[in-house]
């Protein structure tokens, strides 16, 4: 969620509170919840790969001149078995996963859980996605502690900093101005990650929440911020002056008077408020580690950032953002590179579209050779099929790793010294 002061924040991001999805006693439902999603998603990319695969047919003279084309065919052969990965369920229940942990001492724990988070970085592309804000670089370590770029506060949720500051009852916020992500959830701790990973194959909520929120840390660079900084100095000072020349009520008056142009260059400095959200959403819906249900998908994004508090941007142009930030994505930009784009640009009503994506769009597709409109769609409706297994395929081979990781790490605890 990205704030500024005079911002509503917005609770879209999870169905389950960011406090609740750590807490061991709401670990079983959880674990159901995750289970009757995973079949869902499933269903949805076995229903869209079907489609998007053999339609491949149709292109295949292009596998000599277009190698994107060749890499999506010779996926197409592997495509039964990473099915079959992402329908596996060789995670622990949650009761089992509790009785292995609670078997070892803080100091086990803590060696396992960095070697899992390790094998995870080295061997896998489970936290790929999640190197972009820096959070897969601080996953081995205390969260609280990890280097993000933008500073980081996880806050309980019922404490009285967060009843002072979170009066909307969202999950996070991001104040760009002062470059502070926010969780309105207990940072969660390794003991909590492993368990979830052991039995969803999903980081906790919090983690997801500050995937969102560092994401528009990616959107803001400092000349922003000093810019932001300089005119809100000269606002206070307008404000001040009207409080002293015209008494309290007065200078409420005056404050009133120029609050709608205070969010207008809040919003001309960092950006369109429905672009930078969609670019949020859609980032922390796209990696394996993900811990959302209500927003992981197209349509539910284009509906949580429509109804968004001061988005204004419509249904149409919200499909249209959408569409672009992922056809970026699954031809290769990470959120680094996506951040400065969507931060830049504004919709073009009379060109109707996004003109500096759309701009980086057609570069990004004349690299590869697929300037040939009728060839992108075959290959981006593939692509699009690959991510979604992709996902559950990494998400179902983290949950065996952390079972087998702490099956044998108990394992190894048990064994007398020789």
């Amino acid at each position: 969620m990205h704030a500024e002061p005079d911002q509503k924040p917005d609770n879209h991001l999870s169905r389950t509170s960011a406090a609740g999805a750590a807490r061991p006693n709401s670990s079983a439902q959880e674990y159901l919840l995750a289970k009757q999603d995973r079949a869902r998603r499933l269903k949805k990319a076995e229903t869209l790969a079907q489609s998007a695969f053999p339609a491949l047919d149709s292109i295949e003279p292009h596998r000599a001149t277009i190698p994107l084309v060749d890499e999506l065919f010779q996926y197409r052969s592997t495509l039964s078995q990473r099915l079959l990965l992402a329908a596996a369920d060789r995670g622990l229940r949650p009761d089992r996963a509790d009785k292995l942990l609670n078997l070892l001492t803080p100091a086990q724990l803590h060696d396992g859980f960095q070697a899992l988070m390790q094998h995870l970085r080295d061997e896998t592309n489970y936290l790929k996605e999640l190197e972009d804000t820096l959070i897969a670089q601080a996953l081995p370590h205390p969260v609280e502690e990890g280097s993000f770029g933008a500073k980081v506060k996880f806050v309980p949720p019922r404490s009285g900093v967060s009843k002072l500051l979170n009066r909307k009852r969202a999950q996070g916020a991001y104040h760009p101005s002062l470059d502070v992500a926010m969780v309105f959830s207990q940072a969660p701790t390794q003991r909590e990650i492993w368990h979830a990973l052991a039995t969803t194959g999903v980081l906790p909520a919090a983690i997801t929440i500050l995937d969102h929120e560092l994401t528009h840390d990616t959107q803001v660079n400092k000349s922003q911020r000093a810019l932001m900084w300089l005119f809100r100095g000269s606002n206070f000072a307008v404000e001040m002056a009207a409080f002293g020349q015209f008494g309290f009520l007065g200078g409420l008056g005056v404050n009133s008077l120029i609050k709608p142009g205070k969010n207008k260059v809040a919003e001309s400095v960092f950006g369109n408020t429905g672009l930078l959200e969609t670019h949020a959403f859609e980032a922390a819906s796209a990696s394996p580690t993900a811990n959302v249900r209500q927003c992981d998908e197209r349509d539910e994004i284009i509906t949580a950032v429509t109804n968004y508090p001061g988005a204004r941007m419509s249904p149409d142009e919200a499909r249209l953002a959408y569409d672009l930030i992922r056809s970026l994505r699954l031809l290769g930009l990470n959120d680094r590179e996506l951040g400065p784009l969507v931060s830049a640009d504004r919709f073009d009503k009379k060109k109707k579209t996004f003109p500096r994506m759309a701009a980086a769009l057609e570069d990004e597709r004349a690299k590869r050779n697929l300037q040939d409109q009728g060839v992108f769609a075959f290959v981006r409706e593939a692509l699009e099929a690959r991510h979604q297994v992709e996902l559950l395929a990494e998400s179902a081979g983290a949950r065996r790793l952390a079972s087998k990781g702490l099956v044998k790490v108990v394992a190894k605890a048990a064994r007398p010294e020789p």
